[in-house]
C-alpha cells in the first residue's frame, strides 16, 4: 500500500500537490480519473479520513532486482609461479545494478520502521543506490 501516494495526490500536507491530483482527479465531468475527488478537508470519500484507505493506495509491489554481481578472473598458476605468488584474483563487483518494477514509490523493497506490514507511509528513502567496487585478492 503506497500511503505516500495518497498524501501526494489526494490529501497531503497543506492539500494535494501532485501532478495526478491536478490533471487526473475525479470531477463531475471526468469520471474515468486515476485519483479520487480533490477536497480541501480529509474525509471518507477521499480516503484520507483517519487511516481509511481507498483502492487508490493499493499497488503491485512486485519487483525484480539484481542486488549484487561479481565478475572475477584468477591469473594462471604458470604466471604466478614466476613472481612467487600463490593466488591472484582481480574482480569487479556491482551492487543494485537494476530494479524492474511498476511501483510508483521510491523503492518497492520496503524497509525500516515506517514500512511495517507492507505499507509505504512516507516514501521510504530508497535502499537501492548503485555501487561499483574493484578489488583483488592476493595470496602468498
Amino acid at each position: 500500500m503506497n500511503d505516500y501516494r495518497s498524501k501526494l495526490n489526494i490529501y497531503g500536507y497543506g492539500g494535494p500537490n501532485g501532478k495526478t491530483a491536478l490533471y487526473d482527479s475525479w470531477t463531475p465531468s471526468h469520471h474515468n480519473a486515476t485519483a479520487p475527488i480533490q477536497e480541501i478537508n480529509s474525509n471518507f470519500s477521499n480516503g484520507s479520513n483517519g487511516g481509511v484507505p481507498t483502492s487508490y493506495n493499493l499497488e503491485d509491489g512486485s519487483y525484480f532486482r539484481n542486488k549484487t554481481m561479481i565478475i572475477g578472473y584468477n591469473l594462471p598458476k604458470s604466471l604466478l609461479e614466476r613472481i612467487k605468488v600463490e593466488r591472484f584474483r582481480v574482480y569487479v563487483q556491482a551492487v543494485n545494478l537494476f530494479t524492474i518494477t511498476n511501483y510508483s514509490g521510491l523503492d518497492p523493497e520496503l524497509s525500516g520502521g515506517s514500512s511495517a506490514f507492507g505499507i509505504d507511509y512516507f516514501g521510504n528513502y530508497p535502499n537501492n543506490q548503485k555501487q561499483y567496487l574493484i578489488g583483488f585478492n592476493l595470496g602468498f
